[in-house]
């Protein structure tokens, strides 16, 4: 290979590192001993659950986040109002009458953030000093939340904030979306927590200290942004505040989604990660090594250097998604196929997002500066 063209071995070769450092961070955060369980002695949580329209078997993960807490504890169900999804949580009201169940019926517009918007309705009315916040997908069997609550409890924090895996993988929209995170999510936060300090919070399921949230404004501060766990990690830590990344996993039952639904949310997660954080998002470029790879043999077919640097990229990403896959217990089934088109996508969509400023969400359309604020866009 000629000195012009050695710089092609440069993100195939990068990528290989990334894949070996950052599963090796992954297996001794996930082989991290368990804190003491804990019997009565915790205090109560007030559960957030902002809850969003068409939401599977809403019913089901109702009832189970119910059984799974604990009597003291208070379960807040934001909803809009008129909406099926208000009357399933009545429903659970009433199938529930000696716990501490409110359904809080939210207008639109309180926030430009839809999820937001539903927070800033829910505050006022929760009671306790623990607030956890989990999204509408979210399954929270017993085991989880008291695994949480042990850990919650071992330190002094202002956020506990757990990562994430998905069920119900039917179709390949949603295969391929779960591989996004494999790609992307797990093997950047390990590496995080592993190395450096956690300067975020993650949607999916996190708990909060109320005092630590309200020194930085609430909720309400965030309102206008697209990345708004992120935003509200990145002012928690300058507050002088820790958060931890949980050795608990929080499981997802994933939406129903068709190829236009799957390729829109990879535009709306590229352009989330490049708002909240663009430096690091520029990095991932060089965790591209099998497409480039790809592109470096299109170049330069017969060149041995080249083809050893993209097969042995190939093989280590395969190496480190399958690992990955039996690690954290998470079950894509076709998961070849997937990750080859998972990382096609992946790579597109970051390109992408650095020319765009629109992203499809909560069913409209949103215009994004820069750095993440949101207006409406139509």
């Amino acid at each position: 290979m000629s000195g012009g063209h050695a710089w092609l071995l440069l993100v195939p070769l990068t990528s290989v590192l990334y894949d070996v450092f950052s599963f090796a961070a992954l297996r001794a955060w996930m082989k991290e001993p368990a804190p003491p369980s804990i019997e009565t002695s915790c205090e109560p949580v007030t559960f957030f659950r902002p809850l969003k329209r068409g939401v599977p078997r809403l019913r089901e993960k109702l009832q189970m986040l119910l059984l799974a807490s604990r009597v003291d504890d208070q379960i807040l169900f934001g909803v809009d109002a008129g909406s099926e999804e208000e009357a399933a949580c009545e429903e659970i009201q009433r199938t529930f009458p000696d716990r501490d169940v409110a359904v809080v019926r939210c207008e639109p517009g309180r926030a430009v953030n839809p999820k937001i918007s539903k927070l800033v309705q829910m505050a006022p009315v929760a009671r306790h000093a623990a607030w956890l916040l989990s999204d509408s997908e979210v399954i929270l069997p017993g085991g989880f939340l008291d695994a949480l609550r042990a850990e919650w409890k071992s330190e002094t924090l202002a956020a506990l904030t757990t990562a994430y895996r998905f069920v119900n993988l039917v179709s390949w929209p949603r295969r391929c979306d779960a591989m996004g995170v494999l790609l992307g999510l797990w093997p950047g936060i390990a590496l995080v927590r592993r190395y450096g300090r956690v300067g975020f919070t993650l949607g999916a399921c996190t708990l909060f200290r109320r005092d630590s949230l309200a020194a930085i404004g609430g909720w309400e501060a965030f309102g206008n942004e697209l990345a708004e766990d992120q935003q509200l990690g990145e002012r928690l830590v300058k507050s002088g505040q820790r958060i931890r990344l949980s050795r608990q996993i929080a499981t997802l039952d994933s939406d129903a989604m068709s190829w236009g639904d799957y390729w829109r949310h990879q535009r709306r997660v590229a352009i989330t990660y490049r708002a909240a954080n663009p430096a690091g998002f520029a990095g991932v470029l060089f965790t591209f090594g099998p497409i480039c790879g790809v592109l470096g043999l299109l170049m330069l077919w017969s060149d041995p250097w080249m083809l050893a640097a993209a097969g042995l990229a190939f093989v280590a990403r395969a190496w480190r998604i399958g690992r990955s896959l039996r690690l954290l217990d998470f079950l894509v089934p076709g998961a070849l196929p997937a990750l080859a088109i998972a990382s096609g996508v992946e790579a597109l969509c970051w390109l992408l997002s650095w020319f765009s400023t629109r992203v499809w969400w909560s069913g409209r359309w949103w215009r994004v500066g820069f750095r993440g604020g949101l207006t409406a866009a139509d």
